[in-house]
């Protein structure tokens, strides 16, 4: 009896054996697989960040030996040319500011007036129309082509000054 009992510990002892290898083995494995995983994933990193700084080098080398020169030339010759057409432009945007305001000057001092001054005969006329005389009519009529000719010339004048200044703005 002994014997059986000794056999059946030693074929338990020789299977744990077997299985604390198995797993001894398989636990190597496991971590031999998450080693090369390990290993393939910070070389596929340390390629690929090779690449990027490459890239962001060459991309740096055409900013700085070329697009920036451009830029910076380009952006150089328009302010020379801003401050060049400011320095010869700007004294006949001054004497047009000056005509302009020596035109309104003329217009309130001695048209404004003349014009309101119609204004009031054509508000005299209107009541003169409603009594129903004629010649009222017509002579409103014809001071109202008169004011509107007059303001016409002038606003266009003023018009021509506007568009001149803001052309040379």
């Amino acid at each position: 009896m002994f014997d059986f009992l000794d056999n059946l510990f030693n074929s338990l002892s020789q299977i744990g054996a077997e299985l604390a290898q198995i797993f001894a083995y398989l636990v190597s494995l496991i971590v031999q697989v998450f080693v090369f995983i390990w290993t393939t994933l910070v070389n596929v990193f340390n390629f690929l960040y090779k690449i990027g700084t490459s890239v962001g080098k060459f991309f740096t080398h055409i900013w700085t030996g070329f697009f920036k020169k451009i830029f910076t030339s380009v952006l150089s010759a328009i302010n020379k040319a801003h401050l060049w057409l400011e320095a010869h432009l700007r004294p006949i945007i001054d004497f047009l500011k000056k005509a302009r305001a020596y035109y309104d000057r003329i217009f309130r001092l001695y048209l404004k007036p003349i014009l309101d001054l119609l204004q009031k005969v054509r508000k005299f006329l209107a009541v003169l129309r409603f009594l129903h005389i004629s010649w009222a009519q017509a002579l409103d009529r014809r001071i109202s082509q008169i004011e509107s000719y007059v303001s016409r010339l002038f606003l266009d004048v003023r018009a021509i000054f506007n568009g001149l200044i803001d052309v040379l703005n």
